[in-house]
């Protein structure tokens, strides 16, 4: 009988242990995903600004297709056109 509970408490102790190292790679894992997500939407600003750098600067051909692609009509998801008033039919 002694043999047993002793047997059970070894067991639940590593359970425990178990239960702690899981804890602890599941606070990792959240540390390693925030700096990742922080990382690409640094990755992301710099990227949009770097565009933003190149339609700024005083190439003509940069600049005649950055407003072709601003003044084309744009479709999304059904044909819908998102820059055109409502019509009434």
């Amino acid at each position: 009988m002694k043999a047993m509970a002793a047997e059970l408490n070894m067991l639940q102790a590593q359970a425990n242990e178990y239960r702690y190292e899981i804890a602890q790679i599941t606070s990792e894992l959240q540390d390693v995903k925030r700096k990742y997500l922080e990382q690409k939407k640094i990755m992301q600003l710099e990227k949009e600004a770097q565009r933003a750098d190149q339609v700024d600067t005083n190439d003509p051909l940069l600049r005649q297709q950055h407003q072709f692609a601003q003044q084309q009509n744009r479709f999304v998801g059904g044909g819908f056109n998102l820059n055109a008033g409502s019509t009434n039919v």
